[in-house]
């Protein structure tokens, strides 16, 4: 059986539902659960205890997740960090650039790493992007040559990563395809998917065709916004209705009915002026109320602080932003917090950042890539532990150690 259920946007208990009909399918005591977070995967197993306590908790994954697993379990190719993607296209860079080229080798780099991570997701062909670029009109050749440069760096980057055996994290489902049918997922439940990116639909595709029975929790296409209607939820149902004929159920049950109000904006000013607009029906609906009484959630500080700062000192309307900034994710700043991690965990992959640091000018970096070559030869089987970290008497190693031992 391969069935889709759709679900209206507000369905009550939706989750509740599923594991009866799981019930029904007499595919409970064998089936993988797939879904979109680690949030998800969580209340899936609760939910799942509280109604079915007396029955093994099946396994359940991301779908990320469930593609790692299957890489780490049979390919030989090693998956690299976002960290470790970053300081190979900054090497690359370092080594190609042109001086005439405008740019910061390190600012260029985090714009090349997000600029592969897209062309990866979307399975662009570098030819379509070349016969663009060939026929679009340019102002400015310098912005030509950036690109141009950029798709230089990608083929590097791949020529890189193909000598070394290694692939990025976009590169794991296109992997994880090679060894599916070795394992016998016969019954799969997917779970709060909306959307299936071009560089995962093989694997799906895959998954749905290997499986006797999938059950697959969607939204009732009617009940979304038009854009959203056809520029992504019709279009995840083309997906799955080309790959199988899934039988549609159309689902009918209590709804709940949020207070949450959702509103569309086409930018993040033009999102923030939104906000501050909301902000001011409220405060004339509401005399009791001050700007006191309200707080803004964003999903990252880092890209809607300046945009946030702008628009509201612009309305000249005071607030207080938290926090000021996070470096945890700036690239300068980062390596810092790889020392505490060592400190902690003697990881190998997390000792390899810090000596691979652009920013750690102190390291010989011809001793570290005769310590990376030897230590990977040596540990890749037998595993870094904390005694192997403390008896190292490389003079790179010792300036580690008398920073985690300040």
């Amino acid at each position: 059986m391969k069935k889709i259920f759709l679900f209206p946007l507000n369905f009550k208990n939706k989750t509740e539902f599923l594991l009866e009909e799981i019930k029904k399918s007499n595919i409970l005591e064998n089936f993988i659960y797939i879904t979109s977070n680690f949030c998800k995967v969580q209340d899936f197993k609760l939910r799942f205890y509280n109604k079915l306590s007396h029955y093994i908790l099946p396994k359940t994954f991301t779908l990320k997740s469930f593609a790692v697993k299957i890489v780490n379990e049979n390919s030989s190719k090693k998956v690299i960090s976002e960290i470790e993607k970053y300081l190979i296209i900054l090497e690359l860079i370092k080594n190609k650039r042109d001086k005439n080229l405008y740019y910061t080798d390190e600012g260029f780099a985090k714009v090349i790493s997000n600029f592969i991570k897209e062309v990866k997701i979307s399975k662009i062909q570098i030819s379509e992007i070349q016969k663009a670029i060939d026929n679009f009109i340019w102002k400015y050749q310098d912005n030509k040559k950036n690109i141009e440069f950029a798709l230089r760096i990608f083929d590097e980057y791949e020529n890189y990563l193909s000598r070394k055996n290694f692939i990025d994290n976009e590169d794991i489902y296109d992997e994880a395809i090679k060894y599916i049918k070795k394992y016998d997922f016969r019954n799969v439940v997917i779970e709060n998917i909306l959307e299936f990116p071009n560089n995962q639909k093989d694997f799906v595709s895959e998954l749905i065709k290997t499986s006797d029975n999938i059950l697959i929790s969607f939204f009732n296409p009617e009940e979304f916004s038009p854009d959203t209607k056809e520029l992504i939820v019709n279009e995840t149902l083309k997906f799955l209705n080309s790959v199988e004929n899934f039988e549609k159920e159309k689902v009918d049950g209590e709804i709940y009915y949020s207070k949450i109000e959702c509103y569309n904006f086409p930018t993040k000013e033009e999102e923030i002026k939104g906000l501050i607009n909301l902000i001011n029906i409220e405060m004339i609906n509401n005399r009791e109320l001050n700007l006191n009484d309200f707080i803004i959630t964003c999903p990252d500080m880092l890209n809607y602080r300046d945009y946030i700062k702008r628009v509201f000192s612009r309305f000249n309307i005071p607030i207080e932003i938290i926090p000021g900034y996070s470096f945890i994710f700036e690239p300068s700043v980062s390596p810092i917090f790889e020392l505490f991690t060592l400190s902690e965990s003697c990881d190998w992959n997390v000792l390899m950042n810090i000596l691979t640091s652009p920013y750690f000018t102190v390291f010989d970096k011809k001793l570290v890539d005769k310590f990376s070559k030897e230590t990977r030869e040596k540990f890749e089987n037998m595993g870094f532990y904390k005694d192997d970290f403390e008896n190292m008497n490389d003079k790179n190693i010792k300036k580690i150690k008398e920073c985690i031992n300040l």
